[in-house]
């Protein structure tokens, strides 16, 4: 009983952690000011000839057809695409959309879980989550930081299996406008606030914790 109890604890962390990345992967997608900021940063406007507002129209086409409930196909305001990049374009799609709908499905069954398992001390599954949260992300925020050219090939060989994501500014113009260090920034976004999630798993953790020492010396 004790270790299916246990695992249950994990079983919870581990879902809950999760849900975390992936509610800091689809908040990062849909965070505009970072783009806002490094298209005036790399001054996108002058390196392409198109004005600020234009290419933040590209952008939201972008934008909304990664999201739930977006355009089913892709069409960018002002520029061409080619039929590879399209496919590549669809395929993140379906990527971008799982961790979407986990980020409501996971925190769904996170907080079903917190209440079947809410009369149980210490909340293990609280530190669980924390731990994953934070290690997880510490080690792949090191990559990133050492060796963010090769982290970003990794991650293309991984998760796709073709080479249409090297995209060529004659066919798909629109990697003129999603310079390298955006891709970066939103990394880093992703790692810092999965390691707030993880913060804040511990904290409560941490909190639950000294509640039930007080319980504990006040039944004494």
């Amino acid at each position: 009983m004790k270790h299916a109890n246990r695992l249950l604890h994990w079983v919870a962390g581990l879902l809950l952690a999760s849900a975390i990345l992936a509610l800091a992967v689809a908040v990062t997608l849909h965070f505009r000011p970072l783009y806002v900021r490094d298209v005036r940063a790399y001054d996108l406007s002058q390196a392409t000839g198109m004005s600020e507002a234009d290419i933040l129209r590209q952008y939201d086409a972008l934008i909304d057809y990664n999201s739930i409930g977006g355009a089913e196909q892709l069409e960018f305001p002002d520029l061409p695409s080619s039929p590879t990049g399209l496919i590549h374009f669809a395929e993140v799609k379906v990527i971008f959309l799982a961790f979407q709908w986990w980020a409501v499905l996971g925190t769904a069954l996170s907080v079903l879980l917190a209440a079947l398992l809410r009369r149980q001390r210490p909340r293990r599954w609280l530190k669980y989550a924390g731990l994953v949260s934070l290690l997880f992300p510490a080690g792949v925020g090191l990559g990133v930081a050492l060796m963010w050219d090769r982290v970003f090939v990794w991650f293309h060989e991984l998760f796709f299996r073709n080479d249409y994501w090297l995209f060529s500014a004659e066919t798909d113009p629109i990697i003129l406008l999603l310079p390298d260090g955006y891709f970066m920034h939103c990394a880093v976004l992703i790692i810092a606030l999965f390691l707030l999630g993880g913060a804040v798993c511990l904290g409560l953790y941490v909190l639950s914790r000294r509640k039930e020492k007080q319980r504990e010396k006040t039944a004494a």
